[in-house]
């Protein structure tokens, strides 16, 4: 398993419908898989600001990649900046 991201349904849905994206903190600081949650106001209200990703087995389930975390920002960014969203 590559690239897996194990979601509550809840936050999956605001996922996959492009409300909800996380930016990698900057690693220079020793913030690696350190990520800024963010989305609309409303979607992530009740999120922590940070989180940060973890796995106890790297090998069979490893993190998923920040290069595709990026890619997904960036669509959603698209997406609201255009007003699409809305």
């Amino acid at each position: 398993l590559k690239n897996i991201l194990t979601l509550a349904v809840h936050v999956h849905a605001l996922f996959d419908s492009l409300a909800l994206w996380f930016e990698e903190l900057d690693t220079s600081q020793n913030t690696q898989h350190m990520y800024r949650v963010c989305g609309s106001a409303a979607s992530i209200c009740k999120f922590p600001s940070t989180v940060t990703f973890k796995t106890n087995d790297p090998l069979h389930f490893p993190l998923p990649r920040p290069l595709y975390l990026a890619f997904h920002a960036a669509c959603c960014k698209v997406v609201w900046d255009s007003g699409a969203a809305e």
